[in-house]
C-alpha cells in the first residue's frame, strides 16, 4: 500500500490508500513492470509533480508500467517522463489530471496509450511528447479541456493515434498556434484522427495542425466534428492525406486548409461537410488533391479555390458561399465535372487559366 510520498524500484502491483499532497514529486518509479492503482485517490503536489518515471541506468525492461483509476492535481505537470528508454510502454487509464503548472502528461519518446482518462486546465499541452522519431501515442475515448497551448502535441515521434476523443478550449495562451491535436515531423506510424471532436479553439487555434517537414508519413483524419476553432478546422502542411466523413464548420479561418508543395502523392478529400466558415471552405494551396463528394456551403469566401497542379474537383455540392463556388488560381492541368453550383456570390466557376471543365456541371 502507498500512504505518502514514495519512490518505488521493485516490478509489481501497488495501490494508493489515501489522498496525498506533498511540495515534491509525490511518487517516484525507478522500475518497468509497475501497476500504479490509484485507487480513487488523488495525488496532489504543490511544487513537483504526481507520478514521475525516472528508470535512468536500468539494465532490462521488464514489463509494461501502467496508472490507472484516480485523480491527480497541481505540481508542473501531472505525469512526467525522465531518463526513459524509447522501447518503454507506459499506459494511462481511467485517470483525471488537473491544473498543472506545464503539462497534464509531459513524456519523451516512449509507446503511450492513454484511455478513458480526462485533463483539464494544463499551462502547457494536454499530452506532450518529443522525440527523435520514435515513440508512439495513442489517445482514445479522453476528453482534454481548458489548455493553454495544444490538446495533444507530439514533436519528431513516430505517430500519433486519436480516436473518439474531444478536445476542446485549447490555445487559451494567445502567444503561439496550437492545435487540438498538432504534430510536427511524425514518422511512419504518421497521424490518424478519427471519429473525434475537436473544437472552441482560441483565435490561433486550428482543430488539427501538422507538419511534415519534409518527410511523407500517412496521415488519415476521418468521421470528425471540427467546429467554432479560431484558426482554420484542419491546417497541414507538407503532407499528403486521406480527409474524409468529417463535419468542419463555423471555424473562423478557412474549413481546410492543404499546402503539400512539392509532394506528389495526392490528398483525398472526400464526403465532409464543409460549412459555414469564415474563410473559404477549402483552401487548396499546394500538391494534388482530388476533391469530391464534398457539400461546402455558407462560406465567407471560396466554396474551394485551387492551386497547386493535376487537381480534380468533382461531384461536390456548392451552395451559398460568399466568393466563388470553385476558383482555380493557375492552370496546371486541373479538372472539374459532375458539380452542382448555385447561389454563390462571386460565382460559379471562376477560371482564368482554361483549366479542363469535363462535363456535367450543373450551375
Amino acid at each position: 500500500p502507498i500512504y505518502q510520498a514514495t519512490t518505488i524500484t521493485q516490478p509489481g502491483r501497488y495501490v494508493v490508500t489515501r489522498d496525498t499532497t506533498v511540495p515534491g514529486n509525490v511518487i517516484v518509479i525507478q522500475s518497468t513492470g509497475v501497476t500504479l492503482d490509484l485507487n480513487g485517490h488523488t495525488l496532489k503536489s504543490t511544487t513537483g509533480s504526481g507520478v514521475v518515471f525516472d528508470i535512468s541506468g536500468l539494465a532490462a525492461i521488464v514489463g509494461p508500467n501502467e496508472i490507472v483509476g484516480g485523480r491527480i492535481a497541481g505540481g508542473d505537470s501531472g505525469i512526467k517522463g525522465v531518463n526513459l528508454p524509447a522501447v518503454m510502454r507506459i499506459y494511462i487509464e481511467k485517470v483525471g489530471i488537473v491544473m498543472p503548472m506545464f503539462d497534464c502528461i509531459n513524456l519523451p519518446a516512449v509507446d503511450l496509450e492513454v484511455r478513458g482518462s480526462a485533463l483539464s486546465e494544463c499551462g502547457r499541452d494536454g499530452i506532450r511528447m518529443s522525440g527523435s522519431g520514435v515513440g508512439v501515442m495513442v489517445v482514445e475515448d479522453t476528453m482534454v479541456t481548458g489548455v493553454q497551448g495544444s490538446g495533444i502535441f507530439g514533436n519528431d515521434i513516430d505517430g500519433a493515434i486519436v480516436r473518439s476523443t474531444t478536445i476542446r478550449r485549447f490555445g487559451l495562451d494567445t502567444g503561439s498556434d496550437s492545435g487540438g491535436v498538432r504534430v510536427i515531423s511524425p514518422g511512419k506510424i504518421g497521424l490518424s484522427v478519427l471519429d473525434s471532436v475537436l473544437c472552441d479553439g482560441s483565435t490561433r487555434g486550428a482543430g488539427i495542425l501538422a507538419d511534415a517537414m519534409g518527410v511523407i508519413p500517412p496521415v488519415n483524419i476521418v468521421g470528425n466534428q471540427i467546429t467554432g476553432n479560431g484558426a482554420s478546422g484542419i491546417d497541414l502542411k507538407n503532407v499528403a492525406a486521406r480527409i474524409t466523413n468529417n463535419t468542419i464548420a463555423g471555424n473562423l479561418a478557412d474549413g481546410l486548409r492543404v499546402d503539400a508543395a512539392g509532394i506528389v502523392t495526392p490528398t483525398m478529400i472526400s464526403g465532409n461537410s464543409l460549412l459555414n466558415n469564415t474563410l473559404k471552405g477549402a483552401n487548396l494551396v499546394a500538391g494534388a488533391v482530388r476533391f469530391n463528394g464534398n457539400t461546402v456551403g455558407g462560406n465567407g469566401g471560396d466554396g474551394v479555390s485551387v492551386a497547386g497542379e493535376r487537381s480534380i474537383v468533382e461531384s461536390n455540392y456548392f451552395q451559398g458561399n460568399t466568393g466563388a463556388g470553385i476558383r482555380f488560381l493557375n492552370g496546371t492541368g486541373h479538372a472539374y465535372r459532375g458539380n452542382f453550383l448555385r447561389g454563390n456570390t462571386g460565382g460559379d466557376v471562376q477560371d482564368l487559366f482554361n483549366n479542363t471543365d469535363a462535363g456535367g456541371n450543373i450551375k
